[in-house]
């Protein structure tokens, strides 16, 4: 109970903190290539009575190809599953941006301030998960600490 109030805390402050003073932008495919994202999504899963929260990480390259290594957890007494997938970046006949995962699951995205935050939501009525995904700054120089 309190892994998900902890998470579902987290969420909502980072909805609040990356929804402030954001540009939308016109390509989302565009935005996202070369960057790395953390990002939380949660729902209901198949049925309302089924609540679920995946945390990932996902690095996309230069074209807009990625892999996520995700954590996903059903109900509140549900074992957490490690899932590391492939996904890329690509628009849908209607004109939406969605990342396509290996396994066939969608999310469509709307990105903002040039990617640095992208709003997710799952397309399936079964699966109404949404969340976050929120630009990770690059990493710091080799040698930080002298030992």
């Amino acid at each position: 109970m309190l892994k998900f109030l902890l998470i579902t805390l987290a969420t909502l402050i980072l909805s609040i903190a990356a929804f402030s003073q954001t540009a939308q932008d016109k390509l989302p495919c565009e935005a996202i290539k070369g960057k790395t994202y953390l990002g939380w999504n949660e729902g209901t899963w198949e049925s309302p009575s089924v609540f679920a929260v995946n945390s990932h990480r996902i690095i996309f390259d230069s074209n807009g190809r990625g892999v996520s290594r995700e954590f996903f957890v059903l109900n509140e007494t549900g074992a957490a599953q490690q899932i590391k997938r492939t996904v890329v970046c690509e628009i849908l006949p209607d004109g939406k941006s969605s990342l396509r995962f290996n396994e066939g699951s969608r999310l469509l995205i709307i990105s903002y301030d040039n990617g640095a935050k992208v709003w997710c939501e799952q397309p399936l009525q079964s699966r109404p998960t949404k969340g976050w995904m929120l630009q990770l700054p690059p990493p710091p120089p080799k040698k930080i600490f002298p030992f």
